[in-house]
């Protein structure tokens, strides 16, 4: 008897397992679509966990980008990022997310293969301009050293100084 109840218990979270996924992603969607971002990914996330699947992580990673937190979000995004129905606008998201994750290269990959088949996207232009404004800040930062030295009454400062006409040519 114990035996028979244990195996319909069994069978039960069987069924019952992917039929909850469903009814999370169904709240997810419904919060998704509502803008409530924050309830959306708890139930997005407990769908995942029950059931992986392209349409929970896609909207997961959607609204960890829009709550600012660029590194979950890629995360979801390369789960999906081989799926069929990864489109430009999704890669887009996902470039946007991987410059918030300084991940500048990545983003500007994708950014120039979307700039390839369709020169005038605007998102994409405006994700290249970002990630290679970055690229240029670090090059041109790394043109100065720091000093410090003393001034009375101020227990540390700092000198930015930019390097000798000698130095640049090295």
């Amino acid at each position: 008897m114990r035996r028979l109840i244990n195996t319909i218990s069994i069978a039960s979270i069987i069924i019952l397992l992917p039929s909850c996924a469903s009814m999370y992603l169904s709240k997810g969607k419904e919060d998704f679509g509502n803008l409530k971002y924050k309830a959306a990914i708890e139930s997005l996330e407990r769908s995942v966990e029950k059931k992986p699947n392209t349409e929970a992580s896609t909207l997961l990673a959607r609204a960890y980008a829009q709550t600012h937190q660029p590194v979950a979000a890629v995360y979801e995004f390369e789960k999906i990022k081989t799926d069929p129905a990864f489109n430009d606008d999704l890669k887009l998201e996902y470039a946007s997310a991987l410059l918030g994750s300084k991940k500048y290269e990545e983003a500007l990959t994708i950014s120039n293969g979307i700039l390839s088949r369709d020169p005038g996207n605007q998102i994409a232009q405006s994700i290249k301009i970002s990630a290679n404004r970055v690229d240029r800040m670090k090059r041109d930062s790394s043109l100065y050293q720091i000093e410090s030295f003393s001034v009375k009454g101020i227990k540390t400062c700092l000198l930015y100084t930019s390097p000798s006409p000698r130095d640049l040519s090295t």
